[in-house]
């Protein structure tokens, strides 16, 4: 039985050999390169999901301290300045809401990408 590494190298020796071993090397390299810009884009990328989550978690919190005020003014207002703060209570509630699922959804990708 032919031992695998003799003929291995012995293929190495040859010109054929030693072109397929740069071959391959070379492959390799452009594998790895490509593994740490991939890392990098990964490290980019989880830093915008940071910037995301905390941006859109400071104004869900913003807006929370907001709607009590909102809330009141619409209640103590009356005809048409009443239905304005309403409209602008009900935009603060859509709002508040949509930064929650921004910041839920940039969570869980910067997880993933954490993981990766």
């Amino acid at each position: 039985m032919p031992n695998l590494t003799t003929d291995f190298l012995r293929s190495l020796a040859s010109k054929k050999g030693k072109d397929q071993f740069q071959a391959v090397n070379a492959a390799r390299s452009r594998v790895h390169g490509q593994l740490g810009r991939t890392q990098k884009h990964r490290d980019e990328n989880a830093a915008r999901l940071e910037e995301i989550v905390t941006a859109a978690d400071a104004r869900h919190a913003d807006l929370q301290k907001q709607l009590p005020g909102l809330a009141s003014k619409a209640e103590s207002a009356q005809g048409e300045e009443r239905d304005a703060h309403h409209r602008a209570y009900l935009d603060a509630v859509t709002q508040a809401n949509q930064c929650a699922q921004i910041h839920g959804s940039a969570k869980r990708e910067l997880i993933i990408a954490r993981n990766l």
